[in-house]
């Protein structure tokens, strides 16, 4: 019991839960206490889960795997379990039984507390409700509140739980069982028999119903209403209606002290009574050779062979083998193949209907869930996209401040440039040195030029020679003085080109100066420009910071729309909750419908198997096992079905052959004498149409299958008199096979009987039965609309239902019926039972034909008999065959006469005593019918007496038998009890005849109640 199991676990340990946690740790044991807050989940996990997975599985015929999940809550064969780790002790009987928690801990006090009856006194004691117990008044709270929710009420009545899983775990045997007993082999009765024993065993003797001791006084609601109790229930007090208590024993001292009852009994539980009697129905049609119907039936010694190729087909489809032992034994449709292939056909399409409504659902829920998924993507995508225009509106503040800033720039860069002049102080500094230098540079120049220029001049030397001397002049013109002067000139040339340079650099510093001048004016122009620019811009800025914060807006009202979009998406009634409710309804209904459809379709196989005996079980079956996909939720499971259905009418219209088309007319008094003897003493008889009746007209076929079947009776009715009569047939086998067997001493025989291969036994319906009401070819049934009259043989084409017999064996054994304690005519005045017999057959072949004549006479004379002998029997009439006879013995019954009655070969049928059959009469049977009294209304007695005669040979065809008139029946002929060859037990019986023989080798005698 794992719900009162304690392990070491440990949630401190695991968990280590930090301070904040509250020190209430959650217990790690079940509980199932209605204060308890898991309570519900263990009451869904451990007893509602398991319950209503084992209803469902019932219902679904999976009645073994139900009875698994049935026993995870109660399980009647009982373990032994001993108390669990740290548990409470609780009787032995209730661990043993009961799986769940709270109904393996209760006790029988706690089942006596919760009778409905003690439940109902304690409430009728406490009218007003003061001193009941908390659960009581729950229960009655939870009755008022919910008093259509069984579930509610029973929360605080858990016994009501364990009764409904009682009940329950008791029908899904009885379904068991049903589903068994219809399979009608002596292995799934044996089993269905098992299976009622228990379903019996649990529940006991079935309650009786006890009269009150006392009547309850009538009293109207206002005598009551002042004693009502919270149930609408009261007390009456019994002691006041006893009559005399001094007629008691003790006096009434046995009484208990307080005597009261209910006013308004607890009504019965009919439900519940339902099963004892459902089960001992079952058991006694099961002990009475009965089907679930009520009809008497012949069981085949073995089941129907199954196909191991259907196993393994049904096993790689993922059926069980279970159920397909059930497909095959299950009962035949009510209607023909055309009819069930309607049908089916229909179911298939709606089905087919509901597969596209499926997946069109599906394909809707997962539209509504894209859309869902899309209009929320959206609104994440919007605020993503919000957080990007808010950005931009944040980018154009930036924008604005940046053409700000950048305009100061430039208005710095243009005041700086605006504001430059040709040359600074420096540069003005630097010119005027240039132009001093240049200044010196041309004095230089002057110099050099005039320092040459006297350079060349003669040089003159002006002195005196000598102390005191006298002066001298001296010119001196030479290549020196002009070499030096024109050096001095170059050097004046150079310095003029010093002084060019100067004045170059000079003009080209002005020319920079002047460029430079020009360029800053010209940044400064383009300044003014850039900002006239900027001030555009930045009214640009300034409107795309509009347009942003415009666009943020108009953003924000599609994130709010989007929104709503998605709430709508969510609310809407058409959602994809809808649409997902939507599947799982209609995933229900088309399982359901693939259920109902392929059930259909198979049997509408079963009636294509029944109507074209097709028994070849090397042929694929038209309808698989494999047409749901449950990873594909079954879809195209319709179409695929619904193409078998097609093949299989396809297949009905080439196999349907035309067959031979026969009628034979059956006489009881000609198969089996005693029967129809037997009937008109009882009224009841059963009796066999062997397969030598018909060989005897068309050997060498087989497959006769009955096509119509109607029944005469002849006899003497009085004036709108119905002859009701009710035939059944038992059992039922045609030769399916025209092959002879293996081995044996006949090859054409049924060998062994009721387990021949070459024979299919019981096909279809196992038993058939019809009721006559005319006795004058009656079918028993109605005929065709705008046909005249009810009793012409042949089918019933109108009907899409199968006719009674249609298509059964015509080789079987019958039950007759006439009503015995009611008879509304003298059923001695039957002459005969005639079955009108219309069957088809197909030709066997010649070698079939051969072999069945060859052993005719021999499969004739070992032909069963309810006669005292095996073979063929004649039957005669005294009155009829040989009125003079007759006449003879009731004239001289009082005298004691004798009359001899010679049975000839004329006598026989004329197949008896052609030429080349040599039969023989092997023996006699004198049946006659005593009375106790000489009034015409005491029919008494049916009286038979065997006689075997030694005359055996082929010559004796002619027996010679004396009657003699006699006043009463007594001695070693007629005296006796059945089959009692004691002369000495012989007691008068009434008047009657006594049959003498000739050579008698054998005398018994027979009596029929």
């Amino acid at each position: 019991m794992t719900q009162l199991s304690t392990t070491a676990f440990d949630f401190k340990k695991s968990y280590t839960p930090s301070a904040l946690v509250q020190p209430a740790i959650p217990k790690e044991n079940l509980e199932f206490d209605l204060l308890d807050g898991y309570a519900s989940y263990n009451w869904e996990l451990f007893f509602h889960l398991p319950l209503e997975v084992a209803s469902k599985l019932s219902a679904d015929q999976q009645f073994e795997a139900a009875r698994r999940w049935f026993h995870y809550i109660f399980n009647p064969e009982g373990h032994d379990t001993p108390a669990a780790s740290g548990g409470p002790a609780v009787p032995e009987t209730q661990q043993k039984y009961w799986q769940t928690k709270p109904f393996f801990q209760r006790t029988v006090a706690d089942y006596t507390t919760q009778l409905i009856d003690n439940l109902m006194y304690a409430v009728a004691s406490d009218p007003n409700g003061t001193n009941l117990k908390d659960w009581i008044t729950l229960s009655l709270s939870q009755w008022r509140s919910n008093p259509y929710s069984p579930y509610a009420i029973a929360r605080a009545r858990p016994v009501a739980f364990q009764v409904a899983v009682v009940v329950r775990y008791i029908k899904n045997l009885i379904d068991w069982g049903d589903s068994l007993f219809r399979q009608l082999t002596r292995e799934t009765i044996t089993q269905a028999t098992q299976l009622y024993m228990v379903a019996d065993r649990l529940l006991g003797r079935k309650p009786q119903v006890v009269p009150p001791a006392v009547q309850r006084p009538i009293r109207s609601y206002n005598e009551l209403e002042l004693e009502i109790d919270l149930f609408g229930n009261t007390l009456i007090d019994l002691e006041n209606l006893v009559p005399d208590l001094g007629s008691l024993p003790h006096g009434g001292a046995e009484l208990p002290p307080d005597l009261h009852l209910l006013y308004f009994g607890i009504p019965q539980n009919d439900n519940m009574l339902q099963y004892w009697d459902l089960v001992a129905d079952r058991l006694n049609k099961i002990r009475h050779s009965q089907d679930i119907d009520g009809n008497p039936v012949s069981l085949a010694l073995t089941a129907p062979p199954i196909d191991p190729g259907a196993l393994v087909r049904a096993v790689a489809s993922g059926a069980s083998t279970g159920s397909l032992a059930g497909e095959l034994s299950a009962p035949l449709p009510l209607y023909r193949f055309w009819y069930m292939t309607e049908r089916a056909t229909e179911v298939t399409m709606q089905l087919i209907n509901l597969g596209q409504s499926l997946l069109s659902y599906m394909s809707r829920r997962d539209d509504e869930g894209l859309a869902r998924l899309r209009a929320g993507l959206d609104v994440g995508l919007l605020q993503a996209v919000r957080a990007v225009k808010v950005a931009a509106v944040a980018e154009a503040d930036l924008a604005i401040d940046s053409i700000a800033k950048s305009r100061d720039v430039i208005a710095t860069r243009q005041a700086y440039y605006q504001s430059k002049e040709l040359m600074n102080g420096w540069e003005k500094a630097s010119v005027d040195l240039a132009i001093a230098s240049g200044a010196v540079e041309i004095g230089v120049l002057l110099a050099n030029v005039f320092a040459g220029g006297t350079q060349m001049l003669p040089n003159v030397t002006a002195g005196a020679s000598g102390f005191g001397g006298s002066p001298t002049l001296t010119v001196t013109i030479g290549g020196g003085s002009i070499g030096s002067g024109l050096s001095t000139l170059a050097d004046a040339l150079a310095t003029g080109a010093r002084i060019l340079d100067k004045a170059s650099a000079i003009t080209a510093a002005q020319g920079a100066y002047q460029q430079r001048l020009d360029d800053w004016k010209f940044q400064g122009d383009l300044a003014t420009g850039e900002l006239a620019q900027l001030d555009a811009e930045a009214k640009v800025a300034a409107k795309r910071k509009e347009l942003a914060a415009a666009d943020l807006a108009a953003h924000d009202v599609n994130i709010a729309a989007a929104g709503q979009v998605q709430t709508y998406m969510i609310a809407k009634y058409t959602n994809q909750e809808l649409y997902d409710w939507c599947v799982g309804q209609v995933s229900a209904a088309y399982f359901t419908a693939y259920k109902l459809a392929y059930n259909m379709a198979r049997q509408a196989e079963r009636c294509l198997t029944y109507e074209l005996a097709l028994n070849d079980f090397s042929a694929p079956p038209f309808i698989a096992s494999g047409y749901w996909n449950s990873l594909k939720s079954g879809l195209l499971a319709g179409e695929q079905l619904l193409t078998d259905i097609k093949r299989m009418e396809a297949a009905y219209l080439a196999k349907n052959v035309r067959e031979y088309e026969l009628t034979k007319n059956i006489s009881l008094d000609q198969i089996d004498p005693l029967a129809l003897v037997t009937l008109r003493a009882t009224g009841k008889c059963t009796f066999s149409v062997p397969e030598a009746v018909f060989d005897m007209d068309t050997p060498g076929h087989y497959l006769r299958r009955i096509r119509s079947l109607a029944v005469s009776i002849p006899c003497v009715v009085g004036p709108l008199v119905s002859v009701s009569a009710k035939l059944t047939l038992v059992s039922h086998r045609y030769r399916v096979r025209p092959t002879l067997a293996q081995s044996g001493t006949d090859l054409y025989a049924e060998n062994p009987p009721g387990g021949d291969p070459r024979f299919v036994y019981n096909a279809g319906a196992t038993t058939h039965t019809i009721v006559t009401s005319t006795g004058v070819a009656d079918p028993g049934v109605f005929a065709p609309s705008g046909a005249a009259g009810g009793g012409a043989v042949g089918r019933d084409s109108s009907s899409d239902r199968y006719r009674p017999f249609e298509s059964a064996g015509a080789v079987g054994t019958y039950t007759l019926e006439l009503p015995t304690e009611m008879r509304q005519f003298d059923y001695f005045t039957i002459s005969d039972v005639v079955l009108h017999l219309a069957y088809t057959a197909r030709e066997g072949g010649s070698s079939l034909r051969d072999k069945v004549e060859q052993g005719q006479l021999a499969r004739l004379n070992a032909l069963r008999s309810n006669m005292f002998a095996n073979g063929l029997w004649a039957a005669h009439s005294m009155r009829r065959d040989w009125p003079g006879q007759w006449w003879q013995l009731i004239q001289q019954r009082s005298g004691g006469g004798a009359v001899e009655l010679t049975i000839k070969g004329n006598n026989l049928p004329y197949f008896a005593t052609a030429a080349g059959i040599g039969a023989t009469i092997a023996g006699l049977a004198f049946i006659g019918r005593t009375k106790t009294d000489g009034s015409p209304t005491n029919m008494g007695r049916a009286l038979v007496l065997n006689v075997t005669t030694g005359m055996g040979t082929p010559a004796a065809t002619t027996v010679t038998v004396t009657l003699h008139a006699v006043d009463t029946l007594a001695g070693m002929f007629l005296g006796g009890p059945a089959d009692s060859d004691d002369p000495a037990a012989g007691t008068t019986l009434g008047q009657g005849f006594m049959l003498a023989v000739s050579d008698l080798s054998d005398v018994k005698t027979s009596e029929l109640v």
